[in-house]
Parts: C-alpha cells; structure tokens; sequence
C-alpha cells in the first residue's frame, strides 16, 4: 500500500516535470498574425562589426543556392524547413508580443523562445503578409556580424 502511494507520487511528479519542461504557447486572438507558412524572402547581413571596416551583403535564395520556410502553428509548434526538408522543430514559448511603433508596415514586434531557451530566440516584426526577423533563424547573429532576414506569407 504504502509502494503504490510512492508510485503514484512519483508518477504525478513526473507528469508536472514535463508539462512545465515543454511549456508551448497557444496563438490567440492577435498573436494569430504569426500563424502560417513564412517563405525566406533575403536577409541583409552586416560583416566584421568588430573588426572595421564592415561591409554589407544581401543573401537571397538566388545567391545562396538555399531556401528556408518557417512554419508556425496555432497549436505552438514551430517548424524550420530548409530547401523542403525539415531540419528542427520547437515548442514556441511567446514570451513578447506587443503593437509595433518601430517598424513601417508591421503590426506587432514578438519574440519567441525556442524550446523555452532565451539563448536559442526568434525576435522580429509581424504585418499580415510579411514578417522581419532581425535575431533568429535562419542565420543566428554571431558577436561581429548582424543578420536580418525578411520573410513573406505563402
């Protein structure tokens, strides 16, 4: 008797283990403007920040021989597609979302914790058929060199 009282703490230990681990955010209500499938449009880039003179680069999937989608799902997955094979997926932790005063043409600014880790983080602007990605996939800033990437809605 005693034992199945153990097991069951145990059990109920571990079913809160997981839930809290695997946090993912549902998309309601206005945050829905994330919801879809995003297409990598180009990204501009800034080189040796660090180390002047930096330069400027536009990566497009005509000169990088590559392409990448995002897909983004109410339920609070995040998919991330390279060149038609998928090649990670998160749970999407919502832990900013607010009106956009910054950025022309895009309704929200958000960020996005992947998998609940601050370090691994999209953060962008968001308008109905375009969204600006200026930390995150799908070229990670490094310390001297900035990436960002603009997507349109398919």
């Amino acid at each position: 008797m005693i034992l199945t009282g153990k097991i069951r703490c145990f059990w109920i230990f571990l079913t809160l283990l997981i839930n809290i681990s695997c946090k993912k955010d549902k998309l309601k209500d206005e945050q829905e403007i994330l919801v879809g499938e995003w297409e990598w449009f180009y990204t501009n880039t800034t080189y040796e920040i660090c180390n002047p003179p930096s330069y400027d680069s536009i990566v497009n999937p005509s000169n990088f021989d590559k392409n990448y989608h995002l897909q983004i799902e109410k339920k609070g997955r995040v998919h991330f597609i390279e060149d038609s094979s998928q090649k990670s997926s998160f749970n999407l932790q919502l832990v900013y979302f607010s009106e956009n005063t910054t950025y022309i043409n895009y309704d929200f600014e958000f960020s996005i914790y992947l998998d609940g880790e601050q370090e691994n983080q999209i953060s962008g602007f968001v308008g109905i058929d375009s969204m600006v990605v200026v930390k995150g996939l799908p070229f990670p800033d490094t310390d001297c060199d900035n990436y960002t990437s603009y997507f349109v809605r398919e």
